[in-house]
């Protein structure tokens, strides 16, 4: 009789394959959080970045073509909307002066007045929300005539917790701040 032989197979143990399984979602619940929250900073900094980049070159738009210049929230077909900052936004030539434009027409320009679009930009995506305080909610203008704007902020929120913040000077200069889990975003 030929002796029986002690060499497995190459397969895998249920206890094997069970303990593999158990150790990944042990990892999984550790690591989502981490890499979610890490996702949420990361978008928070490209929203700042891309915000604050519209702004500085609101300002110098202003200043190279002597053309008032607004920034409002809202999209290309929606037009300016004081609540629609977390839609995107809408950098214009504000040659009427009222902060309004109210979608793109064929020819570029605001379909109300004609004004030239400069720039549209991006919303930001569920869960994360764009606030803007009531100095700035209807929009920021630039105007050749004098260079004061109004001062203000605007925050990006998700879930209530505040993660970033852009701060507009009297002056029109932009200053990028980290957001205030305290404060909350009423």
């Amino acid at each position: 009789m030929p002796p029986l032989s002690s060499h497995r197979s190459g397969g895998l143990t249920l206890f094997e394959l069970l303990t593999v399984v158990a150790l990944i979602a042990v990892l999984t619940t550790w690591a989502l959080p981490q890499w979610q929250a890490a996702s949420l900073e990361v978008r928070a900094w490209l929203w700042q970045r891309e915000l604050a980049g519209a702004l500085e070159r609101a300002r110098l738009h202003t200043a190279t073509h002597g053309v008032a210049v607004t920034l409002c929230g809202g999209g290309a077909t929606t037009g300016c909307d004081p609540d629609g900052w977390s839609s995107g936004w809408l950098l214009f030539e504000d040659r009427a002066g009222d902060r309004a434009c109210s979608g793109i027409a064929a020819d570029g320009g605001c379909s109300d007045h004609g004004g030239r679009v400069l720039e549209v930009g991006a919303g930001v995506a569920a869960p994360l929300v764009v606030t803007a305080n009531h100095t700035v909610r209807s929009g920021v203008r630039y105007s050749p005539e004098h260079w004061g704007v109004m001062p203000g902020s605007f925050a990006l929120c998700a879930e209530d917790q505040e993660l970033a913040r852009l701060i507009l000077s009297r002056a029109g200069r932009v200053r990028r701040a980290a957001g205030d889990p305290v404060a909350g975003c009423g």
